[in-house]
């Protein structure tokens, strides 16, 4: 059964001629509805009808319970019957004309705010009113904080890949004025006197300058730069093979005499070059090396034998290049051996090595 909380702060029950006040509660300004003492608690005597329907308050809890035709109140209920103003009073006859407006009266104090009541159910949608005079605008609030940052959302499929486009510009290259450019595309594109161009007509042999009809300076030659600071010396390069001996100079003047020497002990130079033995030429072991002089008692020395003979600088070019004409020779196309014939002591004979190991500078 629906059960109505009675929050207002008066609550009338009109009998036939009578009304009764409940302590604590009423229902005042239910609108155009009474609630009528029902003098009979048995339902058969009380008839629901369109303008009344059947109840039991309870004053305690400040509640109508509406019954059915076959209910009853308990005993610490009232039954009554909620009447509209047409079941009481008689039919609504015509509306009247509008009275003049009165005076405003004072205005009452405010009333203390009543608790919440619950939430009735909703009624029929009204017709739409028609639209208000829009309001001024109100002034922007403050802006409220920053939400935080939602999940990122999935990545969308990949497209198709375009078509490949042409190139704009050539490859860059130096102006030559042979050489026929386009406007392309792609456009030709050259350096010239530290500057980059690109063609803005088809040309051969005009020179790309600023102005031009055919080209367009793209990049001007920048300036040059101081010079920077010197760097480290490198590390020293592998020493290069000696070079070819030059020519002989001419001889100089005979010098003046020496000094004469004191006499020398004739029985020791006897003991040099006074004998010449029959020593033969013989190919050098590897184990000499080139241009060492060895002393042989022996018929055959190792090397050549050191008689300031000439020899052909294309045969043994690379002895040649440790004597050159020291010893003789015109150094185009001979040089000579030392001559040690008469400083080799008697029956001994002085040979060079022409053919050994060659010697090299730490």
């Amino acid at each position: 059964m629906p059960v109505i909380s009675l929050s207002r702060p008066i609550l009338f029950l009109v009998g036939t001629t009578t009304a009764i006040a409940l302590v604590g509660g009423g229902l005042a300004g239910w609108g155009v509805s009474t609630l009528t003492y029902a003098h009979s608690t048995s339902p058969a005597e009380l008839v629901s009808s369109a303008h009344q329907q059947l109840g039991c308050v309870d004053v305690a809890a400040k509640t109508i319970t509406l019954i059915s035709g076959s209910g009853k109140c308990t005993a610490s209920q009232l039954p009554v019957v909620w009447q509209t103003s047409e079941a009481k009073d008689g039919a609504t006859g015509p509306k009247g004309d509008t009275g003049a407006t009165g005076a405003t009266g004072p205005g009452g104090a405010t009333g203390a705010t009543g608790a919440t009541g619950a939430t009735g159910k909703s009624g029929a949608a009204a017709a739409k009113g028609d639209t208000g005079a829009t309001g001024a605008t109100g002034s922007t609030g403050a802006t409220g904080p920053k939400g935080e940052t939602g999940p990122t959302g999935a990545a969308g499929q990949k497209g198709d890949t375009g078509v490949t486009g042409g190139a704009a510009w050539a490859a860059v290259a130096v102006w030559d004025a042979t050489t026929p450019y386009t406007q392309g595309p792609p456009a030709s594109v050259v350096t010239y006197q530290g500057g980059a161009y690109v063609a803005v007509a088809s040309s051969i042999g005009a020179t790309p300058i600023a102005g031009s009809a055919s080209w367009v300076q793209i990049a001007a030659p920048g300036e040059i730069g101081s010079q920077g600071p010197q760097g480290d010396p490198g590390p020293a390069g592998d020493a290069g093979a000696t070079g070819a001996t030059g020519p002989a100079g001419p001889t100089g003047p005979q010098g003046p005499r020496g000094v004469q020497g004191l006499p020398g002990n004739n029985d020791f130079a006897q003991q040099f070059g006074t004998t010449y033995p029959a020593t033969d030429d013989a190919q050098a072991r590897s184990e000499c090396t080139m241009g060492e002089i060895q002393l042989t008692a022996g018929n055959v020395g190792n090397g050549l034998v050191a008689n300031g003979r000439l020899l052909n600088i294309t045969d043994y070019s690379a002895l040649y290049t440790l004597l050159g004409t020291r010893f003789g020779g015109d150094g185009i196309q001979t040089f000579a051996l030392p001559n040690l014939t008469s400083l080799a002591p008697n029956g001994l004979t002085y040979t060079i090595c022409v053919d050994g190991v060659y010697p090299l500078r730490e």
